[in-house]
């Protein structure tokens, strides 16, 4: 027993050694060594984590003192923390765990830890459809005419749970009863917006609701573009219906070409925006002229990138 577990209280060992009995551990252990406040990024803890594993980790953040009061203090609190969230019906992934979304652990924003409802696929091979939140009715269709076409090719639909494109695409993917993953900006404690709490427990219902951030975060300017990089990170390929020239949907695109995922854009992004009329221009994007077409590429893109995975493997 490692010098973290000889510190607990016996009642608070039985609990933890309980059903999940080693893994529960982990995910506690792995907590901690997130939460941390130290000059090593997350990334660079997660790669260590799956380098070096978790006690390395840790010993790197805190020391090798055998007696660590702030680290007692945050495995009981972690462990507290662990067994609410649970309590409330949010599962827990670590990285570590074979059920990971294996598209999503080989990005170098990969979170540690992954707060979810619903089901995970570990080989999912999703889509990402992303746009303008105040869209018009037009682009609103083009959305969901997306979203069917992905599904009918077999394909998982995942999008960010806000309003609009986000909104259509997750409807009508759970309309042709397909599957959807929404990836939120906040944690599962909390619904953005708030009207869409509906629509959330639908997706969990048949397909996923995934979060990398802990369950009690209310949200945060800076959380969005990370979520952004996890969509992209999840799925093979990023289709951008609709955008502004600063609109927060330029930070997904811009994931999709640093992750090696197929970009997809429509003729309004192309036409309306700079950097849309440059990914084009430069072959970092293709251009679809209509949800077929879109999907058309996005399948294509899978296909690629399934059978680089299998060559490399």
């Amino acid at each position: 027993m490692d010098r973290m577990m000889l510190k607990m209280e016996p009642s608070t060992v039985a609990l933890r050694a309980g059903a999940r009995g080693v893994d529960d551990e982990t995910i506690i252990k792995i907590l901690v060594a997130m939460r941390k406040n130290h000059p090593l990024t997350q990334p660079e803890r997660v790669q260590m984590l799956q380098q070096e594993g978790i006690d390395y980790l840790l010993e790197t953040l805190f020391g090798t003192t055998l007696i660590d009061p702030e680290l007692e203090l945050e495995v009981e609190r972690a462990y507290q923390d662990l067994r609410r969230w649970r309590s409330h019906g949010f599962n827990v992934l670590s990285i570590l765990d074979t059920a990971y979304p294996r598209h999503l652990r080989n990005a170098r924003e990969a979170p540690a830890l992954l707060y979810y409802q619903g089901d995970i696929v570990p080989n999912d091979t999703a889509v990402s459809v992303v746009g303008s939140r105040r869209a018009t009715p037009e682009v609103l269709e083009q959305a969901a005419a997306t979203a069917q076409e992905l599904v009918s090719r077999g394909l998982t639909v995942a999008s960010g749970l806000a309003a609009g494109v986000d909104a259509a695409a997750h409807c009508a993917a759970l309309e042709t009863h397909g599957r959807t993953v929404a990836v939120m900006g906040t944690g599962l404690e909390h619904t953005y917006p708030a009207s869409h709490q509906k629509l959330r427990g639908q997706i969990a219902n048949t397909g996923l609701v995934l979060s990398q951030f802990e369950p009690d975060f209310s949200g945060a300017k800076f959380a969005f573009p990370m979520r952004n990089q996890v969509m992209s990170a999840y799925g093979l390929a990023t289709i951008v219906i609709s955008a502004q020239e600063k609109s927060g949907t330029r930070h997904q695109a811009r994931a999709a070409i640093g992750h090696s995922r197929g970009l997809i854009i429509s003729t309004q992004v192309e036409r309306e925006t700079t950097w849309g009329q440059d990914y084009a221009a430069n072959g970092l994007a293709k251009v679809a002229h209509s949800p077929q077409q879109a999907a058309e590429l996005a399948l294509h893109f899978a296909e690629i990138h399934e059978r680089g995975t299998r060559l490399f493997a």
